[in-house]
């Protein structure tokens, strides 16, 4: 917090926008909603006219803490914004798109709308096999979480084949741990 102050004295935009994200960050990782929400909001404030990669990283990140106090319409509408500006700025190929589209399903089944979730885990590892690759972590998460929601939905066949076909892929990235997969557990 004091190196946050120091940088807004010195009337360095970038400098408070970083080092108030890395604030927002942990605080949202030690559960201190308040806090985080008000780092993130101070980075937001000194980074709008930065690039449009770290507004939708901000915007992201201000959707993780709405979920966490339950505004799950206001953390949708978070989503949306930071995939627009993804795809408007990278024309739909930033690697970031599928994890937005995968935490926005996450929202989505947290609430029980369990069709809109099927459909996002679906748009999510398709474009993660896209851009990411078929084996890449979260292209298996997003496809098992599919399949999972595939299942509460009563397509309980479907759903144990899909995910006992995803098994030895997971299996194998387990055994190799990855930074990806690291930061995917």
């Amino acid at each position: 917090q004091l190196a946050v102050a120091v940088a807004a004295e010195l009337d360095d935009d970038r400098l408070t926008r970083d080092l108030a994200y890395d604030e927002a960050r942990h605080a949202l990782m030690l559960s201190d909603l308040d806090r985080a929400e008000l780092a993130n909001a101070r980075a937001l404030e000194h980074g709008r006219s930065d690039t449009p990669l770290r507004h939708a990283d901000l915007v992201q990140q201000r959707a993780l803490i709405r979920l966490a106090r339950g505004h799950t319409d206001a953390a949708l509408r978070d989503y949306d914004e930071a995939a627009a500006v993804l795809d408007e700025a990278t024309g739909g190929t930033h690697p970031q798109l599928p994890i937005i589209y995968y935490d926005r399903a996450v929202a989505h089944e947290d609430e029980g709308r369990l069709g809109e979730a099927e459909r996002g885990f679906a748009s999510a590892a398709a474009l993660a096999t896209e851009l990411l690759g078929p084996r890449d972590p979260w292209t298996i998460l997003a496809r098992a979480r599919r399949a999972k929601v595939r299942g509460m939905l009563g397509a309980c066949d479907q759903a144990r084949s899909e995910l006992d076909a995803l098994l030895p892929e997971a299996r194998e990235l387990l055994r190799e741990p990855a930074s990806r997969l690291l930061h995917v557990l």
